[in-house]
């Protein structure tokens, strides 16, 4: 089970608001670590979400790196 362009889309949009409510207008590009990715995508249940759909960790992580881009470049 592959996660769908439009529950991308979305897990992107709820991201960008909870990031930018979180730290005075940071954006998405400011999340610079995975464990602080798989951090928000846990506060905003994207696991959750996406298990039930029949996700597994890795499904997840490929969409939390499209998401947040900056999170595994080192």
């Amino acid at each position: 089970m592959k996660v769908y362009p439009e529950m991308l889309e979305r897990w992107r949009k709820y991201a960008a608001l909870y990031v930018r409510d979180l730290g005075h207008g940071n954006t998405l590009e400011d999340v610079a670590s995975p464990a602080c990715a798989w951090t928000i995508a846990h506060k905003l249940d994207i696991p959750r979400e996406a298990y039930h759909v029949g996700c597994n960790g890795k499904h997840i992580e490929t969409a939390l790196r499209r998401i947040f881009p900056n999170a595994w470049t080192q």
